[in-house]
């Protein structure tokens, strides 16, 4: 309790040190004054010795997922104890009664904290990673596969020859999106925000020209009706809300499944035209926090496919994916306030 006190109410005086030299050192992420990144820093963390509880498992961090919601907490505008959710590394202690991981195990998954040197996870939030699967690489299956995986094969349940609209396509989801449909045999139509992004699609992934849409404004709603003869999509997964989420519902076909991954609608309780549902169409929201926290075997389900999927050869990390060691945690932060997300690791050895 002192500890914890200590934490919130004392500034960390911050030294120079050699980060992950005492690969044992239990290290915390913390920063000194809220909105400022430059006093971000590691001291002791003080919660390390806790007692793990039935299911949990405990593995050293050699890679983190870092994205805007930490950049938030970090500035300040939202409040949070633990930096990081998304992580990879080795199992160094499991709790009593734990069944799919061993000490030694390479895992990657979500827990509180991965921006810690220690995080601990429910086993239910965990997978084991491939050989083949970078630490940093396997962080980006937490979150953006696993939403995309819930949206296009469980909820929409995709099939070979059947179309998709995947917006924001360059981004983390939608490359996921991307891969997941080609790995389904869907025809794919896009819309990226600029010609950088339109050229990543087709270099990358082989997308033709004339399925790439922007996303700027409501034109790919044209483009949709023309390229698909006026039938529309079979599948669409949306992030984008207002105007432009009105024009995508627009766009589904007949038997056509509208599925949510953004939430500014939602949160919003935005409306929409029920006309369309005479056509036999569904629209449904994907929550992967939400799955996470109530239906852990469900995440963990989806994660361990995603990763069987990865050993198949099927799907790889995203592109470009961007990474910072540890010791450039500021530099990381400052990076993600205007990019999607990117990954930090720590230069332990692969087979630790």
């Amino acid at each position: 309790m002192n500890d914890a006190i200590a934490l919130k109410t004392s500034t960390p005086t911050p030294h120079n040190g050699d980060f992950g030299a005492d690969t044992k050192r239990a290290l915390k992420l913390v920063i000194g004054g809220p909105g400022l990144l430059d006093t971000l820093q590691f001291i002791e963390d003080p919660g390390y010795d806790a007692p793990l509880v039935d299911g949990d498992v405990e593995f050293k961090v050699h890679a983190a997922g870092l994205n805007f919601l930490d950049v938030m907490i970090a500035l300040g505008q939202m409040i949070g104890n633990n930096l990081g959710v998304k992580g990879a590394g080795v199992v160094t202690r499991v709790a009593p009664g734990c069944t799919r991981f061993e000490v030694g195990d390479h895992a990657c998954g979500i827990a509180a904290g991965t921006l810690n040197a220690f995080a601990c996870a429910k086993e239910t939030s965990l997978a084991k990673i491939p050989a083949t699967l970078s630490f940093a690489g396997a962080t980006g299956f937490t979150v953006v596969f696993v939403t995309a995986y819930a949206a296009l094969y469980d909820i929409a349940d995709i099939q070979p020859g059947e179309s998709v609209l995947i917006h924001a396509a360059a981004g983390g989801v939608g490359q996921a999106c991307i891969q997941l449909a080609q790995v389904r045999g869907a025809e794919i139509y896009a819309t990226v925000g600029s010609v950088e992004k339109r050229d990543l699609l087709m270099k990358t992934y082989g997308i033709v020209k004339d399925h790439i849409f922007s996303s700027r404004d409501l034109t790919f709603a044209q483009g949709i009706k023309r390229r698909t003869k006026g039938r529309g999509v079979d599948v669409a997964v949306n992030s984008l809300s207002g105007d432009a989420l009105r024009a995508t519902w627009d766009c589904i076909a007949p038997y056509g499944r509208f599925v949510e991954v953004g939430k500014i609608d939602i949160y919003s309780s935005a409306r929409l035209n029920m006309e369309k549902f005479k056509k036999n169409v569904s629209f449904e929201f994907v929550d992967i926090s939400f799955i996470a926290s109530n239906n852990g075997p469900s995440f963990s389900g989806i994660l361990g496919s995603l990763m069987e999927l990865v050993r198949n050869s099927h799907i790889g990390p995203l592109n470009p994916t961007r990474s910072f060691p540890f010791s450039q945690i500021q530099a990381s932060f400052r990076h993600t306030t205007y990019a999607e997300w990117c990954a930090l690791r720590q230069d332990y050895t692969r087979a630790a």
